[in-house]
């Protein structure tokens, strides 16, 4: 059975940004504001890994994220889950080599996540929707910036330990 290790390397990538990502909201706490870049997380791991080791890449994170989010435990790694078989799902249409599209990809994956996050942690008022459109406006503007640098480090990560970024047809799916 061939196990593929580049899900380690997807997976300390996604932790990095995760990191990343609680550190800009403990900056932001104070004026009120979050960033959420789930969809970062998602993208690369759903194109260019075999199913199992692709769940895995972003499974680890999902948990980890996980501990410091309030709601229901097990929610991230669900929303994670969901957006990651959506962009399986588009595979065919997604080119891996083309970053407009990837950028389109990450965006939309995002919107999914907090949109589902945002709804399952839902209140009644109307101040929790404004923050939370808020929220999702700096999100998309934050990951339409990082995104590029963030898909460079997974692609020089992966040369670095001489692995292939790309996904092997000739083998069997894991």
């Amino acid at each position: 059975m061939f196990i593929d290790l580049r899900w380690i390397i997807f997976a300390a990538a996604n932790l990095l940004l995760c990191f990343v990502c609680l550190l800009a909201n403990e900056a932001l706490g104070p004026h009120g504001m979050s960033v959420y870049l789930y969809g970062a997380c998602v993208v690369l791991p759903a194109l260019r890994l075999r199913p199992l080791a692709g769940w895995a890449a972003i499974a680890t994170p999902a948990l980890v994220f996980e501990a410091n989010t309030p709601g229901p435990y097990g929610l991230a790694l669900t929303v994670w889950s969901a957006a990651w078989f959506i962009v399986r799902l588009c595979q065919r249409n997604i080119r891996t080599d083309n970053l407009p599209q990837m950028m389109v990809a990450v965006q939309l994956a995002n919107l999914v996540c907090f949109t589902a996050t945002a709804t399952a942690l839902a209140h009644a008022s109307g101040a929790y929707w404004l923050r939370a459109c808020t929220d999702l406006f700096l999100s998309q503007a934050v990951l339409f910036l990082i995104t590029p640098w963030f898909f460079a480090l997974q692609n020089k990560l992966l040369q670095l330990v001489r692995l292939d970024g790309r996904i092997h047809e000739d083998t069997p799916n894991a």
